[in-house]
């Protein structure tokens, strides 16, 4: 049996980086097998609890109150719909992510099953973006999507899968593979690809927490860089390549900040801010309903652009309250990180990144962006030598792993 949750578990991070990507009847049902797994799995180890407990226990009955709650303001049958999945993500996944830490097979699993599908994704933006149509929305504006579906979506993908791998790179005792250092660089272009300003500028922070937390390692990563700058540096047409990649960058900058010709994303998303204020404003306790009519602002099409305000218009006071205290939880990891030097520094450096991305991007409507952060709390604290849920695996250090604990 147990083996059986762990190969679901597997699917549910493998289907994770294309999810959206699915459509119709095939989505649906997705969604409702992750939901299925993650129930099972939470209740197949009664005793293996995450950090607050407690917290998310009561999360998964308050949430249901509060699209019942908003829900009388527009539909209720609609908004107590969204809730339910809000609540068995919050409900589920840290109990059955906290199993999933604390097996050293199973962790490896994991790690194996989501970085080879993010990694896919990735490929299939980068070569979109080369021309080479393998999706057809493997690019949209210009910028890869990937199998995604959305190049914010991509770029979250590759935030997790970037940090995921430097972790690994610098976990005690490790030795940098070539296999992690391509599955690192895959993502990183594909991230810089997506041109999402929100996706890169958290994992620089989330890059500059991991290398603080590991100062004491990064100097065995350093050789590396240098050897592989100078190998990419005497490659044909690297040159052009480069300054191609300083000038999509540089041109979204300048899209996102002061677009010439049309409203800029910045005015946009403060735009998005001042309607959920004003919806805050007239009705701050039950919300205006956690339904997807609602979902969106006056122009009928843009969502807020940040997940606590998204929460607190839609969902009402209750839902800010479950939205905030997971983020306190995040921010507590951070300090008991800093505090206990190297230990959880993965999940530190993913907790706050997904807060920082969670804080300028259509968080709220893309639920399972939630399994990411959640993932960084649940493996809090499994085991004072671990810094993820397979950082010390025997697997990824290339020998064979003993039975799980």
């Amino acid at each position: 049996m147990q083996k059986l949750i762990s190969f679901l578990m597997g699917l549910v991070v493998f289907i994770l980086p294309f999810q959206r990507h699915l459509e119709g009847r095939i989505y649906q049902i997705a969604v409702f097998c992750i939901v299925l797994v993650l129930f099972i799995s939470a209740f197949s180890s009664p005793g293996v609890r995450p950090i607050a407990a407690k917290f998310w226990i009561l999360s998964a009955f308050l949430i249901p109150v509060a699209g019942l709650f908003s829900g009388t303001s527009s539909n209720v049958e609609d908004s107590f719909t969204v809730s339910i999945l809000f609540a068995a993500m919050f409900g589920c996944a840290p109990f059955a992510l906290a199993r999933s830490a604390r097996g050293r097979k199973t962790g490896t699993w994991l790690v194996i099953c989501f970085l080879s599908s993010q990694s896919i994704s990735a490929l299939v933006g980068l070569t979109s973006m080369a021309g080479v149509v393998i999706v057809e929305d493997g690019v949209m504006n210009d910028r890869a999507a990937g199998l995604a579906g959305h190049p914010n979506r991509l770029g979250f993908m590759a935030l997790c899968a970037v940090l995921l791998t430097v972790a690994l790179l610098l976990r005690r005792g490790a030795k940098p593979t070539v296999l992690l250092t391509g599955v690192a660089l895959i993502n990183f272009a594909a991230l810089l690809a997506t041109g999402s300003l929100s996706a890169i500028s958290s994992t620089l922070v989330g890059l500059l927490l991991l290398s603080y937390i590991h100062r004491r390692h990064i100097g065995k990563l350093l050789p590396g860089v240098l050897l592989l700058a100078v190998a990419l540096s005497m490659l044909p047409k690297f040159h052009a390549i480069y300054l191609s990649a300083v000038q999509f960058i540089a041109n979204r900058f300048v899209t996102v900040t002061e677009s010439s010709g049309g409203a800029s994303s910045i005015n946009v998303r403060r735009d998005t801010y001042t309607f959920a204020l004003e919806r805050i404003r007239s009705d701050p306790f039950l919300g205006v309903g956690m339904d997807s009519t609602n979902a969106v602002t006056d122009d009928g099409k843009t969502v807020v652009h940040n997940y606590l305000l998204h929460a607190w218009f839609q969902g009402g006071i209750l839902l800010l309250f479950v939205f905030l205290g997971a983020s306190i939880i995040a921010i507590y990891i951070l300090f008991q990180t800093l505090k206990n030097k190297e230990l959880w520094g993965f999940s530190a450096s993913l907790g706050v990144a997904c807060l920082v991305f969670a804080s300028t991007s259509a968080w709220f409507v893309e639920q399972f962006y939630w399994i990411p952060l959640l993932t960084a709390i649940a493996t809090f604290g499994i085991s004072k030598n671990m810094d993820s849920m397979v950082l010390e695996s025997d697997m990824v250090n290339g020998r064979t792993a003993g039975k799980d604990k």
